[in-house]
């Protein structure tokens, strides 16, 4: 997974799951290097549970960014 490839996921997530937060998305884009820290606010403001086709796409994210 790449930085674009990370941007993207972490777009359609907070869209997905927390569209009040586009604060989230920016943080990404300037600082790829922030996931981790993305990642758990998205948890922390997300509206629902991940749907079981996004695991994959979390755990990518967990395995080459946090």
């Amino acid at each position: 997974m790449t930085e674009k490839e990370l941007i993207k996921a972490i777009e359609y997530l907070v869209k997905k799951y927390a569209p009040n937060r586009n604060d989230i998305i920016e943080t990404i884009k300037n600082n790829p290097g922030s996931a981790k820290g993305v990642m758990y606010d998205l948890s922390m403001a997300k509206n629902r549970e991940y749907d079981n086709e996004d695991h994959d796409l979390i755990a990518n994210i967990s395995f080459y960014f946090i």
